[in-house]
């Protein structure tokens, strides 16, 4: 009898927890997910921090730009004319400047460091805003080309990089507060010498004559690691060393 009632009492607890078991894989699963939407790239945040890593930022304006060609609104520049003072509601850009005149297809930006071993850890921020354009770009229209192989014609890596930033209309100059967007987390950059570009690869016509491509203005790469990085930087009149 005594055998009885306990075989009863373990089928009872052995059912009680298999009818848990859908609810609690349906939130294990939601979690997961949950946790993977805040990571993709194109998350944007004002401000991210990955569990205490070093934030190294390389400023847009400190990029090398000599010979670097510049599509805007309506016309051109070249070099560093195409850096723009902060006009930002709030002067949000981190240097007092940015880049802007990136609206042709083929036209990047390249942020050049060293890194004193291999790294496996590094998650890579842009801070980005815009104007005239909102802009939604998705799958390669623009992306992150890493470590350019002259000899190959390609990059050792390249990563998607789909966001989204609403202007203030189709019409107005006015530069939006600049946000930061979540390109990937974990990338891996060799010792040494790396360069990581960001990449206009669309045909997407704005409003202004001259306006060939949906593209952001940019304030500056935000680096994340554990790892040691030294910035090269450029156009000592921007703050940069060279």
């Amino acid at each position: 009898m005594r055998r009885n009632i306990w075989t009863a009492l373990l089928a009872g607890m052995m059912a009680m927890s298999m009818a848990a078991l859908p609810a609690y894989a349906a939130e294990t699963e939601a979690a997961a997910e949950a946790a993977e939407a805040e990571t993709e790239a194109g998350t944007e945040a004002d401000g991210f921090d990955f569990e205490g890593k070093t934030c190294y930022t390389l400023e847009a304006e400190q990029t090398y730009l000599e010979g670097k060609f510049g599509s805007g609104y309506s016309g051109s520049t070249t070099g560093t004319g195409m850096v723009i003072g902060d006009d930002t509601d709030s002067k949000s850009a981190s240097n007092g400047y940015y880049v802007g005149w990136l609206y042709y297809n083929g036209a990047y930006l390249s942020f050049e460091f060293d890194a004193a071993e291999d790294i496996d850890d590094l998650a890579i921020v842009f801070r980005l805003s815009a104007q005239y354009n909102s802009i939604d770009v998705t799958g390669d229209e623009v992306y992150v080309g890493i470590n350019y192989d002259e000899e190959a014609g390609e990059y050792e890596q390249t990563i998607d990089f789909p966001f989204a930033i609403e202007s203030y209309s189709e019409m107005s100059s006015q530069v939006k507060d600049f946000r930061d967007f979540l390109v990937a987390e974990n990338v891996s950059v060799k010792k040494g010498h790396n360069a990581i570009e960001l990449y206009i690869n669309n045909d997407i016509k704005g409003v202004g004559g001259t306006m060939k491509a949906a593209a952001p203005l940019v304030d500056c790469l935000y680096l994340y690691t554990d790892g040691e990085l030294t910035p090269i930087t450029y156009n000592k009149q921007f703050g940069g060393e060279q």
